[in-house]
């Protein structure tokens, strides 16, 4: 698994308008960095309860503190009623696009 450690050593990797994203990924626990990721796989909005369903069982307990974090921390801005969107469409991309692609289908 890909955790925001790794985050690290992919700074070169990222153009300098992407390094405040990169920034605060790297400063998310693996369990928020994970969520993000799956998140990223719905897309810019998503629903909650669809996001519960892709989930691992072993992150449905602190799921809502989770979200309450990644909104306090700008990643995600909550629009209503278990409504998420990530903070914009490029935001989104940039964590999408670091999930390895095998992964992406493990997800769905």
């Amino acid at each position: 698994d890909f955790g925001a450690s790794e985050f690290t050593g992919m700074m070169s990797n990222v153009d300098h308008r992407d390094a405040l994203a990169t920034a605060v990924l790297s400063r998310l626990q693996d369990k928020q960095y994970h969520i993000a990721k799956v998140a990223s796989v719905i897309g810019v909005e998503f629903q909650l309860s669809i996001l519960r369903t892709l989930l691992p069982q072993s992150l449905q307990g602190e799921l809502m503190r989770s979200m309450g974090e990644l909104v306090d921390k700008g990643v995600l801005h909550s629009l209503g009623f278990e409504l998420y969107s990530f903070q914009s469409a490029s935001f989104r991309d940039l964590v999408y696009h670091l999930i390895p692609p095998r992964c992406v289908f493990v997800i769905w």
